[in-house]
C-alpha cells in the first residue's frame, strides 16, 4: 500500500540528470498509510505550481490527490493547491483507468509547460485505450517512467509526445501494442530526442503513421526493424526534418499498400544512401519532395 515515499528511477540510457527527482529530500517524508488506493501517477514540476480551483484538466471523477511536503504527505481537500517542485504530487485513481487522452496536455492546462517528470510505475494501465496527445506541448518534460506500463489495450497514440522539446530519451521497451491503430505525429517536433527504439511495437493493426518523427531535429538513431504496414496507405513526412539521421533500416517494412510517400525524408540532410531495393510499392502515386534537401545522398 501507499507509504508516501517517492522512488527515484533513472533509465540506463538517460544520461542527463533528472533534476526533478534529485532534489527530493526523502529523509523528511514520513512513511505512513494515507489512502485506500494503490493506483497512482507521480508527477513533478520544474517550478512551484499553484492551482486556484483544482487541476483544470486532470481533476475528474474518481481521482484524488496526495501532495508531498517536507515533513509529510497529505490528501488534498482545499480548492487551492500549492505544489512544491521538490516534492511533487500523486494522482490517485479509485477505478481502473480507461483513457489518458490529453491527460497532461499543455493545451488543456498551461501549468503543464512546467511538467518535468512523470512516473507511471504504480499505475494499472491495462485498460487504457487512448493515449493520444497525452503529453502534447509539454516542453519541459525530461523523464517518463514507463517501466511497468501495460499498453496492451491501447489503440491511439497519435501526437502523444508532440512538442516535448526537452525530451532526449524515452524507454518504451515495456510496451505491447497488438491493438495499436494510430501513431500519427507521435514524436513530432521532439527536437531534443536523440534515439528511439520501437522494435517491440506490434504494428499489425496500424493505420496511421504520418509525421511519426516529423522535425525530430536531434534524432540520430531509430530502431523500427519489423514494422508491418498492412493497413497503412501513407508515410507522408514520416522522417521529415530529421537532419541528424544518417541511416535507417527499412528492409523489412511492408509497403505494398502505400500510396503516398510525400516528403518522407525531406530535410534529412545527413542521411546516407538507403537500400530501398526490397520495398514493393505497386500502389504508390505520390512521392513529391521525398528526398528534398537530402544533401548527403549520393
Amino acid at each position: 500500500m501507499l507509504n508516501g515515499k517517492l522512488k527515484e528511477k533513472s533509465p540506463q540510457n538517460f544520461q542527463k540528470k533528472n533534476t526533478a527527482l534529485e532534489n527530493i529530500n526523502k529523509n523528511n517524508i514520513n512513511q505512513r498509510k494515507l489512502y485506500e488506493y494503490d493506483n497512482y501517477i507521480t508527477i513533478y514540476f520544474k517550478e512551484d505550481v499553484t492551482y486556484e480551483s483544482g487541476f483544470s484538466n486532470i481533476f475528474r471523477k474518481n481521482i484524488s490527490f496526495i501532495i508531498n511536503t517536507q515533513d509529510n504527505t497529505e490528501k488534498i481537500k482545499e480548492e487551492q493547491i500549492n505544489i512544491n517542485k521538490d516534492y511533487g504530487i500523486q494522482i490517485h485513481f479509485s477505478e481502473k483507468v480507461t483513457t489518458l487522452f490529453s491527460f497532461f496536455s499543455r493545451y488543456n492546462d498551461q501549468n503543464m509547460q512546467y511538467l518535468i517528470s512523470v512516473d507511471f510505475s504504480n499505475l494499472d494501465s491495462s485498460s487504457v485505450s487512448n493515449m493520444a496527445t497525452l503529453f502534447q506541448g509539454c516542453n519541459s518534460l525530461e523523464y517518463i517512467d514507463f517501466s511497468n506500463f501495460d499498453s496492451s489495450s491501447a489503440s491511439e497514440m497519435g501526437l502523444m509526445f508532440e512538442k516535448c522539446s526537452s525530451l532526449e530519451y524515452v524507454d518504451l521497451s515495456s510496451f505491447n501494442t497488438p491493438l495499436l491503430f494510430s501513431m500519427g505525429s507521435m514524436f513530432a517536433e521532439c527536437s531534443s530526442l536523440k534515439s528511439i527504439d520501437l522494435s517491440n511495437f506490434d504494428t499489425s493493426n496500424l493505420y496511421f503513421v504520418d509525421g511519426l518523427f516529423y522535425e525530430c531535429t536531434s534524432l540520430k538513431s531509430i530502431n523500427i526493424p519489423n514494422f508491418l504496414f498492412s493497413f497503412v496507405s501513407s508515410l507522408s513526412s514520416m522522417f521529415s526534418g530529421c537532419e541528424y539521421l544518417e541511416s535507417i533500416d527499412l528492409s523489412n517494412i511492408d509497403t505494398s499498400l502505400i500510396t503516398c510517400m510525400e516528403q518522407m525524408f525531406r530535410g534529412c540532410s545527413s542521411l546516407k544512401p538507403l537500400d530501398l531495393s526490397n520495398l514493393k510499392t505497386p500502389l504508390l502515386t505520390d512521392i513529391g519532395y521525398i528526398f528534398h534537401d537530402c544533401i548527403s545522398l549520393e
